[in-house]
């Protein structure tokens, strides 16, 4: 289980600019992935503080939709009525476009996919803090809060799990800050258990 340098503030996302990836490729068809797709999407647009935001479509041929758009209600009207393209996602493609697009080394990058792992990233986005939503929320362990504030001069975090196997499990919980391994926390946690977490000295 994989975090970056953490944005959240107060349920907020702060940053001057941010950058969505949408996959449209038709495996995001599958079940009821699309919509939950659509929901992360748009949860996680309505915690954005007053950034420009870009958005790309990421499928045969990678298309920008907005770039450094500041009306959050035109993304969040794209966000509701966009459907799927059915054709293949092309990742390195659409990496290499974003890349060309951000204009800070602190832009946070949110991946919609179910087939994109953080691990891949890394390549590309060296500095950026890359946040991936797959999907396939219902096979996995996922973060479903991540709240960062400042007590006593000192930055902590606090993030909250759900294990949505049949199955329980221990893990690690690791968090980067930019390329490098800053804290690890051991995590356990019953079938369809959510748990909280917190993160000191970030």
């Amino acid at each position: 289980i994989l975090l970056v340098q953490p944005i959240w503030q107060q349920e907020k996302i702060v940053a001057s600019e941010v950058v969505f990836v949408m996959d449209l490729s038709a495996s995001m068809e599958r079940e009821e992935h699309w919509q939950q797709t659509k929901e992360l999407a748009l949860d996680t647009l309505q915690k954005v503080d007053s950034a420009k935001i870009t958005l790309v479509e990421a499928g045969a041929t990678p298309k920008i939709v907005f770039y450094q758009e500041t009306d959050k209600n035109v993304v969040e009207d794209y966000l509701q009525k966009v459907e799927l393209h059915y054709g293949t996602e092309q990742k390195e493609s659409t990496f290499a476009l974003v890349k060309t697009l951000i204009d800070s080394n602190s832009a946070p990058i949110f991946i919609f996919s179910d087939d994109v792992s953080k691990e891949e990233t890394r390549k590309t986005f060296m500095t950026n803090p890359v946040y991936v939503f797959n999907s396939k929320l219902k096979n996995s362990v996922s973060s479903t809060n991540f709240v960062v504030s400042k007590q006593n001069e000192e930055t902590v975090g606090f993030v909250s799990m759900q294990n949505y196997l049949e199955e329980d499990i221990e893990a690690q919980l690791l968090v980067y800050e930019k390329d490098e391994l800053t804290q690890q926390v051991d995590i356990s946690l019953s079938s369809n258990e959510t748990k909280g977490f917190t993160l000191n000295e970030l």
